[in-house]
């Protein structure tokens, strides 16, 4: 089998990400970015000394990122 084939193969054989996010309950966009950077402060992530750091620009953060999340793009910011 050629490396074309065994790669077609592989794909083909990869179940698709719609049934992989229905089977484990994978959501995009189900967090505002609000709820994001509280998870973050949560988990410790965002730790004081970053926070601190970050605090002046975290309007334009929180700004850009609800904007592209209501553009529907996928926001990864967790």
């Amino acid at each position: 089998m050629s490396f074309d084939a065994e790669d077609r193969h592989t794909v083909n054989s990869l179940p698709q990400l719609s049934n992989l996010y229905a089977t484990y309950g994978v959501e995009i966009n189900a967090l505002s970015v609000d709820q994001i950077f509280a998870l973050y402060e949560r988990t410790g992530f965002l730790y004081p000394d970053k926070a601190a750091r970050l605090r002046p620009h975290l309007g334009l953060v929180r700004e850009t990122g609800g904007a592209c999340c209501a553009r529907g793009n996928p926001c990864y910011m967790s």
